[in-house]
């Protein structure tokens, strides 16, 4: 989670915890309170797609080649991850 926190942050797609908490669909204070308690709970699936869609809503022509490689591999990321918890 921090990982993906600092390559956004390297980016300029977010200068905040908070704005980061809000681009998951989540309170100000989600992202700290989830980094204090990573290893006792997993991302719901809710905020994975708050957070893909997120990055989806990014808009791509003010974006140099690096912030689109980083958001193209998060997306890739997430979607691997949500796709599989729905699939059966």
């Amino acid at each position: 989670m921090s990982e993906i926190y600092e390559q956004c942050r390297n980016i300029g797609l977010t200068d905040s915890q908070r704005a980061f908490s809000y681009m998951w669909g989540r309170a100000d204070s989600w992202f700290s309170s989830a980094m204090t308690r990573q290893h006792e709970r997993r991302i719901s699936t809710e905020s994975l797609l708050a957070f893909y869609f997120s990055l989806a809503e990014v808009r791509f022509s003010n974006l140099t080649a690096k912030q689109l490689g980083v958001i193209s591999n998060l997306k890739s990321e997430l979607w691997n991850e949500i796709a599989s918890r729905v699939r059966p």
